[in-house]
């Protein structure tokens, strides 16, 4: 194993020259063409002073321990919302933000109480769960009865009525592990904690137990939003540790005879007041236009609600905060909205809309941070019209990338066809929404759990969270027109739609994805064997393991990306990107055989194709001897 002393210099270059061959590709591309909706130079120095400002130093992390550590989780209707309500509007009047105040709404008042589940037969044991949110409670004595185990609703509708009448059904629903390219398989699994309970109510059991939905468990369980819709029948509902649904699916599948008894306090105690915290950096030529950038500031009712969204709320004050300290104040107005009620309930944003119904045409674009303050990776977009959707998310990718401080930080990507749950709400009024994407591998081994602390959250990813938020901010307060304003044309209805809807986080059934709205599926399908680097074996251990396998996959997207961009000005003439050469001339790199076959290797489907491709890094005033003199690898080989 190296020594410490030897293993920083040699990390630290090649993430160097890493950073340096992104914004060299970028640069040049920059300079070869400058087309519509990229960043004015004003804006790019102004993107590094924000990047560097929020890297060097930033309160967001300072507030994240006040939020958690003082007030702790916050569930709606709950005394500790008050309080970080009014925690939030003493920091924004700290930071000197305008207009800081409270917009009353009225929140569900859903209470869990105590609960337990015990296993009666085949042995007594005490199995780990919590309550779903808006579940109604059971008898005091509780519900003794035996348990039902199914895979999915195929298999309970497959049983007879007769088979789960009086019993608890149980689905054990295994959340797929996380995709570097695909992402989580949350959308495929959360279905059952919103509707499991009436799909087993329907065939006439007494309550329903869901498998936590995670794809890791350390006999963790995950709450989360629960919904009867017009049922007839309201049965109690909770989600229990993965351990547990396992053992009982066990014990079933040897043919045992499974009984649990379920005690649940919960009960709806009707509405409570709240209110959704607002906060304003006034814009200098068009106050009247806004940008508007969130988090929600409401958690479950265990943990911390760290990632799960204080990391989001201190996201935005510090984004906003950061604007003010250096100066830059844009030509449009940032309006800080930090919402309450996102769990279980939307009535933060639904009270937003009604009562900003008259200015909504003047948001330009509605931001939100709720995938916790994980490695930044760019920005997620969405509209309403289709056509409209891919403008946006042409300009916004312009813009992103024209900042070379973002694409070092690999954070300058863009993903189509959706953003975040309280912004999505805006959708309906033509209004682009946006959502914070992040490196989230591990988001789902901690939500909605008692695991969800502000330990869990990285200082430094933190702080480029903050740093790219601020810089969207000011790039979309900045810009001379709307994101989606301007002639669309037609888009061609690309072939191989996915007919399997996923559902978005509160189990709603989002459209039918596109291939193509996917970012990633164009331009990282063969990260495993796309970035090649000149490197020993232990170099390349040395990267994979202290970046990781998402971060150096970014990395690949992000230089697969910007290889396509510069080559597609002269790809026509069947020349070398003399734009890329001359990047590399001041000794950062050189791009070997970039004709049109690579960017057909970058997408091909093919392993043989993908691997074939190499983009050997060289420069020896950087990388160290071992790295420079050896055979190419694949990281991570």
């Amino acid at each position: 194993m190296r020594s410490a002393a030897l293993r920083a210099p040699a990390f630290a270059a090649l993430l160097a020259t890493l950073a340096a061959v992104l914004s060299g590709a970028v640069a040049a591309g920059c300079q070869a063409a400058r087309r519509p909706g990229a960043a004015p130079h004003g804006d790019s120095t102004a993107v590094d002073r924000i990047v560097a400002s929020a890297l060097e130093r930033n309160a967001a992390y300072d507030r994240l321990v006040e939020l958690c550590d003082d007030v702790g989780h916050r569930l709606s209707g709950s005394a500790a919302l008050d309080r970080a309500i009014d925690w939030a509007v003493r920091g924004m009047e700290a930071d000197g933000l305008a207009n800081v105040h409270r917009e009353a709404v009225q929140v569900p008042m859903w209470v869990r109480g105590n609960e337990s589940l015990q296993l009666v037969e085949p042995r007594e044991r005490r199995l780990t769960l919590l309550g779903l949110g808006g579940s109604v409670g059971t008898p005091p004595e509780g519900i003794a009865a035996e348990v039902v185990v199914v895979r999915d609703k195929a298999e309970l509708d497959a049983l007879d009525a007769g088979a789960v009448a009086g019993k608890i059904v149980l689905f054990n629903a295994p959340m797929p592990p996380y995709d570097p390219v695909k992402g989580s398989g949350y959308g495929e699994t959360v279905q059952y904690r919103v509707n499991g309970a009436v799909w087993a109510a329907e065939k006439g059991a007494v309550a329903a137990l869901v498998r936590s939905v995670t794809a890791r468990s350390l006999m963790t369980p995950h709450t989360g939003g629960m919904r009867y819709g017009d049922a007839k029948r309201r049965i109690p509902t909770a989600a229990i540790a993965v351990e547990d649904a396992e053992q009982l699916a066990r014990f079933a599948a040897r043919g045992k005879r499974v009984v649990v008894r379920l005690v649940m306090e919960a009960r709806d105690e009707g509405e409570a007041p709240s209110a959704n915290v607002v906060a304003e950096l006034r814009g200098r030529e068009r106050p009247e236009e806004i940008v508007l950038v969130s988090g929600h500031l409401d958690s479950w009712d265990v943990g911390m609600g760290a990632q799960d969204d204080g990391s989001g709320c201190v996201i935005a004050m510090e984004a906003a905060a950061l604007l003010r300290r250096l100066g830059l104040v844009p030509r449009r107005t940032i309006r800080v909205v930090l919402w309450v009620n996102e769990e279980n309930g939307m009535a933060g944003v639904k009270g937003y809309l009604a009562a900003h119904a008259a200015e909504l045409p003047r948001h330009v674009a509605a931001l939100e941070s709720d995938n916790g303050g994980f490695r930044p990776l760019g920005l997620y977009v969405d509209h309403e019209d289709a056509g409209r959707l891919k403008l946006a998310a042409g300009r916004l990718r312009r813009m992103l990338e024209s900042c070379p401080a973002l694409v070092a930080l690999a954070a300058a990507g863009v993903e189509s066809g959706e953003s975040a749950p309280d912004v999505g709400n805006f959708k309906p009024s033509g209004i682009p929404c946006l959502g914070l994407r992040v490196e989230g591998s591990t988001y789902f081994d901690y939500h909605h759990t008692p695991a969800d602390t502000v330990d869990k959250v990285d200082r430094g990813d933190l702080s480029r969270c903050v740093a790219v938020t601020a810089a969207a901010a000011w790039l979309l307060g900045e810009m001379p027109d709307g994101l989606a304003e301007g002639e669309v044309h037609a888009p061609a209805s690309p072939p191989g739609v996915d007919q399997v809807p996923e559902f978005d986080r509160h189990g709603d059934a989002r459209r039918p994805r596109r291939a193509c709205d996917r970012g990633q599926l164009r331009d990282a399908q063969a990260c495993e064997g796309l970035l090649m680097v000149q490197a020993t074996p232990e170099i390349s251990h040395l990267l994979h393991s202290e970046l990781g396998p998402c971060s150096l996959l970014c990395l690949a997207r992000q230089m697969s990306m910007r290889l396509e961009r510069v080559g597609s000005a002269e790809r026509d003439a069947d020349q070398r990107p003399a734009q890329a050469r001359a990047a590399g001339s001041a000794g950062w790199a050189v791009f070997h055989a970039l004709p049109s076959s690579c960017l057909t290797a970058i997408r091909s489907p093919s392993a043989t194709a993908r691997t074939s491709l190499s983009l050997r890094l060289t420069s020896a005033s950087v990388l160290p001897d071992a790295l420079t003199n050896s055979t190419s690898r694949p990281l991570g080989s």
